[in-house]
């Protein structure tokens, strides 16, 4: 509950959330959980499917970020973006990129994304990632509009920052 494959069941997925909110009000819990709200970066940096993938890796460099969701016009999620993804692709020598190929992003970008719920708690996004080898996890709201972004950093932020966060609930 609170993880979603890229094309979830609407009403699964609102069933899913409500039994997880549900669950989290729950007396017997001694903290708080932290959820993935509380930590995501938000606004999300984004690239465009339509982009050549040298001006994506440009972007890359000028935010000094590994990872981008691929959203439409429509802002609606398409893909994710890495930075290995790129280096695959692209010939870089002493800052100046070559692509010998042409490709745009859609051509490269991962379309089969994990993502969470803004109520998801940080224990399960860890072990997503963890167990799927991911290093960040785009952030939904309800309406699936891209809402934050959650990435490995984030949870080692989390944990030096509040010492206090429990990890096993």
């Amino acid at each position: 509950p609170g993880v979603h494959g890229s094309t979830p069941d609407a009403r699964s997925s609102s069933y899913a959330e409500k039994s997880y909110r549900e669950a989290m009000n729950l007396k017997n819990e001694m903290e708080p959980l932290f959820n993935a709200y509380q930590i995501m970066s938000s606004p999300v940096k984004t690239v465009s499917p339509l982009m050549n993938i040298t001006d994506a890796w440009r972007l890359f460099r000028n935010e000094k970020v590994r990872h981008m969701p691929v959203v439409s016009e429509n802002m609606s999620l398409e893909g994710i973006l890495s930075e290995r993804d790129l280096l695959k692709r692209l010939i870089v020598t002493d800052d100046e990129v070559t692509n010998v190929t042409g490709e745009k992003v859609s051509d490269i970008m991962i379309r089969e994304v994990i993502t969470a719920s803004r109520v998801t708690d940080i224990r399960r996004i860890a072990m997503v990632m963890f167990t799927m080898h991911i290093g960040t996890m785009p952030i939904l709201d309800d309406n699936k509009n891209l809402v934050g972004i959650v990435t490995r950093s984030d949870i080692l932020h989390a944990l030096i920052t509040y010492p206090p966060i429990k990890l096993w609930g």
